[in-house]
C-alpha cells in the first residue's frame, strides 16, 4: 500500500468535545482526614465509558492499510511553574481583635464574659431608662463571742483584711467589683431577713471560644505524601458551635489575606495551592484560635504520548508491532491510562508491561484513541 505522510485533522464528530467521566460532584462529598467526615466518591475502575465520555487528553492514530498515522487532539496545558505556594508565613494578615461584652439573648438570659468584673445595682423599675443604685457595701455575719460561730444576724460591716494591702472586702469591691472564677451558671442570692425566704437570680459566665469546623467537599480527593489534592467542583463549608452564649460570627481567610465574615459556601475553582484559615467568635466576644489547612486544587489533565516498537517500517506497522503509552501529571499524579480502537464502546486500561498489541487487528485503516486520568479524576 502507498505510504501516507503525517497529517493533522480533527477527530470524528463524536469526539469534538471533552466531557468529564467522573461522578456528578453533587452525588458525593469527599473529605480527607482532618477535614470532617463524608462518604467516598466512587471511581470508574471498570473503564465502561462510551466514546462520548472519553475525551481527557485524547489523541488518536489512524492506521490505514497497516499504516499508522498520528493525527491529533493536543493535550491540555501543563501546570504553571510559577504557582503560588500557600503556607503559614509572617506575611499573613492577623485576625481582628474582638472586645469582650455582655450579651442578652431573645429570652432575656444574661451571658457575662468570665474575665469581666461586675457590680450589683438596685432599680425601682424594669424599664431600660430607670435609675439604678449601686450596692457598694459588703456585710458578713459577725462572730458570736459566746458560741464562736457566725451569728444569724446581718448588718455589721466586717473589715475582712488582706495581709498585703490591709483593705477590706468592701474597699476591694468598690474598686474592682466581683470576679468570676469559673464559667457556667452563676447565681446572685437575695435573702428575706424576717422570713428567711431566698430568691436566686441566674446569669451565665462564658469563658470558652466556639469550636469551628471545615468541610471540603463536592470534589474527588487524593492524599499524596501527607498533602491533599482536590479535583473539579471543590466547595468549602464552615460551621461553628458554642455551648454557652452561642456563635456570633465565623471568619475565613484565603492565602494569608484579611479575614472576611463567612456567609455562604465557598467555591474554590482555581488550580493552585490554597491556604484556608478560619475562626469563630461567640456572643460575648471570645474568639477561637485561627486554624489553617493547606491543600491543592488540580484541574489539569495528564499529558499522554505514544511510541511504537518492533517490526515497523516508517508509519507502517505489522501485527507483531507494539504500541506503548506513557502519561505524566505534575500535581496529583496519574491514576490510569485508557485506550480503545475504532468504534469500540468500552475502553481498556493500559498495561505498561504488555503495551498495546496489534495481533487482533485486521488489515486496513484503524484509529487508536488514548487518554490519561489523574488521581482526582481529571
Amino acid at each position: 500500500s502507498s505510504m501516507q505522510g503525517h497529517s493533522s485533522r480533527p477527530c470524528s464528530k463524536d469526539h469534538q468535545k471533552y466531557e468529564r467521566v467522573s461522578p456528578n460532584p453533587e452525588d458525593c462529598g469527599m473529605v480527607p482526614p482532618g477535614f470532617g467526615s463524608s462518604r467516598q466518591c466512587p471511581r470508574d475502575d471498570q473503564t465502561k465509558t462510551t466514546r462520548r465520555r472519553m475525551k481527557r487528553s485524547l489523541r488518536q492514530w489512524v492506521i490505514g492499510s497497516s499504516v499508522l498515522l498520528l493525527t491529533g487532539i493536543a493535550a491540555g496545558p501543563l501546570w504553571a511553574q510559577d504557582q503560588t505556594t500557600a503556607s503559614a508565613t509572617d506575611s499573613q494578615v492577623p485576625p481582628p481583635a474582638h472586645k469582650h461584652q455582655v450579651h442578652v439573648d431573645d429570652l432575656g438570659s444574661v451571658f457575662w464574659p468570665v474575665d469581666l468584673p461586675f457590680w450589683i445595682r438596685l432599680s425601682p423599675s424594669a424599664q431600660e431608662d430607670a435609675p439604678s443604685f449601686l450596692l457598694n457595701t459588703i456585710y458578713e455575719a459577725e462572730d458570736d463571742e459566746t458560741t464562736g460561730r457566725k451569728s444569724q444576724q446581718f448588718g455589721t460591716l466586717v473589715p475582712s483584711t488582706s495581709g498585703e494591702d490591709n483593705t477590706t472586702q468592701t474597699e476591694r469591691y468598690r474598686a474592682s467589683g466581683l470576679s468570676l472564677e469559673i464559667q457556667g451558671q452563676q447565681f446572685v442570692r437575695w435573702v428575706n431577713f424576717l422570713t428567711k425566704e431566698e430568691s436566686l437570680f441566674k446569669f451565665v459566665a462564658d469563658g470558652a471560644p466556639p469550636i469551628s469546623t471545615l468541610k471540603l467537599r463536592e470534589a474527588p480527593a487524593f492524599i499524596k505524601g501527607g498533602h491533599t489534592f482536590f479535583g473539579k467542583g471543590l466547595t468549602a463549608a464552615l460551621t461553628a458551635q458554642d455551648a454557652l452564649s452561642g456563635v456570633r460570627d465565623v471568619f475565613f481567610s484565603i492565602d494569608g489575606g484579611a479575614f472576611v465574615r463567612y456567609e455562604s459556601e465557598l467555591n474554590l475553582g482555581q488550580e493552585k495551592d490554597y491556604s484556608l484559615r478560619r475562626y469563630a467568635v461567640d456572643h460575648v466576644g471570645y474568639a477561637s484560635t485561627p486554624q489553617e489547612v493547606l491543600f491543592t486544587v488540580d484541574l489539569t489533565t495528564p499529558t499522554t504520548v505514544h511510541a511504537t516498537h518492533e517490526n515497523l517500517l516508517g508509519d507502517t506497522l505489522s501485527t507483531s508491532s507494539v504500541i506503548r503509552l506513557s502519561s505524566e501529571d505534575a500535581l496529583s499524579g496519574v491514576q490510569t491510562v485508557h485506550y480503545y480502537f475504532d468504534g469500540e464502546d468500552e475502553s481498556h486500561v493500559y498495561d505498561d508491561k504488555a503495551g498495546i498489541a496489534l495481533s487482533e487487528l485486521p488489515d486496513g485503516k484503524h484509529v487508536l484513541y488514548y487518554y490519561g486520568v489523574d488521581q482526582v479524576e481529571n
